[in-house]
């Protein structure tokens, strides 16, 4: 059966962290969880960005070209998510059809959509979810 909206196939309520959180906190998180991409929120649960697992090797493992791995680790402590955040990322409504959002996530070479009921986050679906959908539906 083919979903229709993206709250089917979302991932609701996903892990977060704070633009003032440090980079070794998100690096751990995104580590420990195995996910790939983390909302940035604020205080009160608006999103205020997205940071992908390639925005940490791009921003923070590979800022420091000089130093070992071990050094690039410990420099995520002296930077903030907000430091390497895409701000303000492309987002859905949990309405949107799926092939409206799998469009979106192709259209603009993204690999998440965070999905908000206002500014508020309430879920997030990844080019994952949809191959693992894809993956339910194919019979052999």
């Amino acid at each position: 059966m083919a979903l229709e909206t993206i709250t089917e196939l979302m991932t609701p309520d996903p892990v977060c962290v704070f633009a003032e959180d440090p980079l070794s906190d998100v690096y751990a998180i995104m580590a420990e969880q195995d996910i790939r991409h983390v909302p940035v929120i604020d205080s009160d649960g608006r999103l205020e960005g997205i940071i992908s697992q390639r925005d940490l090797m791009k921003y923070a493992l590979f800022a420091f070209d000089e130093l070992n791995v071990l050094e690039k680790k410990a420099n995520l402590a002296d930077l903030s998510a907000r430091a390497v955040m895409t701000p303000d990322p492309e987002t859905i409504t949990a309405e949107v059809p799926v092939r409206e959002a799998a469009r979106l996530l192709l259209d603009n070479k993204i690999g998440c959509l965070p999905v908000t009921d206002g500014r508020k986050i309430i879920g997030i679906v990844t080019e994952s979810d949809f191959v693992k959908q894809a993956l339910q539906e194919t019979t052999y």
